[in-house]
């Protein structure tokens, strides 16, 4: 899982949550699963040689949970969402 946080330029590191400014632990598995559906983005072509993220593909999303064993709550998929609209946002940047 680190070297999938590190495309992300995140790490991870065991640590308290309590007297930490890290990834919380009420977090995790929402960025596990974020992790493991990490290369089913889509993107669109805008000319130019420009492409632009448009968000997860979510039928490949959910073939990369399954496979990858993690079960998803509600609350987990809504903070995966919660993820994945910020990382659109930086893929778009500039």
């Amino acid at each position: 899982m680190e070297a999938d946080a590190a495309l992300w330029g995140l790490e991870i590191e065991p640590q308290d949550t309590a007297a930490s400014d890290g990834i919380w632990a009420e977090h995790l598995p929402a960025l596990r699963a974020f992790l493991a559906a990490g290369t089913q983005w889509r993107f669109i072509a805008m000319g130019e040689g420009r492409m632009r993220a448009v968000g997860l593909d979510y039928t490949g999303v959910e073939v990369a949970l399954n496979r990858a064993g993690i079960e998803t709550t509600p609350r987990i998929w809504r903070d995966m969402q919660a993820i994945e609209i910020a990382a659109r946002t930086a893929l778009n940047e500039g």
